[in-house]
């Protein structure tokens, strides 16, 4: 994105997905999401904290399907694809009996996101 800015007249046109934009504010997200991790992640027994067994693969599966359950259908077919991502209205309490209180108070923390002073986001993706 900053060469088509800097170097409009070099392209004939731009395909962008998604570009990433106020990427100091996504590095602040990032460390928020960073550690709200750090606060649910189980420690080996020397006491460092393990951020990979945050999530086990069971809860991501649990959370996909459950994921898939609420929203897939809402794009008009339901084929195992979300395609109407801003009609989706999963929320983790949907998959609490499967993953437990503290990954679904985890994945909240981590959906809704750093805020500032005044509880506005500061990043959305």
């Amino acid at each position: 994105m900053q060469a088509a800015m800097y170097y409009p007249n070099e392209f004939d046109g731009i395909i962008a997905g998604n570009p990433g934009f106020r990427l100091s504010k996504a590095a602040i997200g990032e460390i928020w999401d960073n550690n709200q991790f750090l606060k649910y992640v189980p420690t080996d027994k020397n006491g460092n904290k393990i951020v990979a067994d945050a999530l086990t693969q069971e809860d991501l599966d649990a959370v996909a399907q459950g994921v898939l359950d609420r929203c897939d259908a809402k794009d008009g077919l339901k084929d195992g694809i979300v395609n109407n991502w801003e009609k989706c209205d999963f929320k983790p309490e949907m998959v609490e009996k499967k993953i437990g209180k503290k990954k679904v108070a985890l994945l909240n923390a981590v959906f809704n996101g750093a805020k500032n002073s005044k509880g506005e986001n500061v990043y959305a993706s």
